[in-house]
């Protein structure tokens, strides 16, 4: 299956679902001139993207949305192939129903369980968390950290075809950036900067703390540069071993791509695939960065006895 089929596919489930839920026309859903556009909740709607429980009380809403506030949510939240309101779906109801103990036994793809000796306390999960410690101008925000001893972040895709590239070599000459931070896609001196890359001329850290873990070198050349395709994994990676927690020592930070096993891009030879494989393979320790589906969670959920209704909310919407 092509991308192109799978999100037509995700479109086609996604409108079926809002005339189920909603009624064909709905107040809640923005009118398009054509269905081939995803639903796209009207402002005063857009919590309605998350699945609550039915007949579930103010209180009990505004808990579930307490996860992800308002202000932070993403500019499509309100779009039905939104993956922050998938994670605020699944984890913003474990975490306010004080259930999230049942993520205990999880296992990515490799077969690790995923939060073996780690405090799944409701109270150490938070979504959007603002990474302060990479000297990035704009703070890197994870979809969902699990605190403590060994931090945990979580990077939450549905229906994108790409992990998260460096945005550099994609800047547009008529973008007010450009001409101080463009970069053609290699880790090299160019248009009269003094360091290779343009995001550590800001001051970034990123290059100066790679070495502590991967096998990457900041002063030679790279073609294309490492950070291209997979640069928000390596974000992860990096928020995930600076973390407070990981100072101790002991700790055993890791990165976790969640993702739909249905995306083309995710599978192998998917953009997506090449860059999760990419960052892998720079990476000295392999466990640092791992992967696992919604398919693989929502089931491993089932079984621990997640929430009929949760459970059948996310098979009508997403076909989980």
């Amino acid at each position: 299956m092509e991308y192109g089929e799978y999100r037509e596919q995700m479109v086609r489930r996604f409108w079926n679902y809002t005339g189920e839920a909603f009624g064909k026309p709905s107040e809640y859903i923005e009118k398009h001139p054509s269905d081939k556009r995803p639903p796209v909740f009207m402002k005063d709607a857009a919590w309605r993207n998350v699945l609550v429980r039915p007949g579930a009380s103010q209180e009990e809403i505004a808990g579930v949305l307490s996860a992800i506030l308002e202000k932070d949510r993403h500019r499509w939240f309100r779009s039905m192939t939104s993956s922050q309101a998938l994670a605020a779906t699944v984890f913003g109801n474990l975490k306010h129903y004080g259930i999230t103990n049942l993520l205990e036994g999880l296992c990515c793809e490799q077969g690790i369980p995923i939060f073996a000796e780690r405090d799944l306390s409701p109270l150490c999960f938070r979504m959007e968390y603002e990474v302060q410690y990479l000297g990035e101008p704009r703070p890197t925000s994870i979809d969902v950290l699990l605190d403590g001893t060994n931090p945990l972040v979580i990077e939450c895709k549905l229906t994108e075809p790409e992990v998260g590239p460096c945005s550099r070599p994609r800047l547009a000459e008529s973008d007010s950036a450009y001409e101080e931070q463009y970069c053609d896609g290699d880790y090299r001196v160019q248009r009269g900067r003094s360091e290779r890359c343009p995001l550590t001329e800001r001051g970034v850290l990123y290059w100066r703390l790679l070495p502590d873990l991967f096998n990457l070198d900041p002063a030679r050349d790279y073609s294309p540069c490492p950070l291209r395709l997979g640069y928000q994994l390596i974000r992860n990676v990096l928020a995930a071993a600076r973390h407070d927690g990981a100072q101790q020592g002991s700790a055993r930070p890791c990165a976790i791509l969640l993702y739909d096993e249905r995306n083309p891009e995710f599978q192998a030879g998917g953009t997506a695939a090449k860059a999760f494989d990419e960052v892998s393979s720079f990476l000295k320790n392999k466990e640092m960065l791992r992967k696992c589906t919604w398919q693989m969670l929502i089931a491993h959920l089932r079984k621990k006895g997640i929430m009929p209704w949760l459970s059948e909310g996310l098979e009508r919407k997403y076909g989980f």
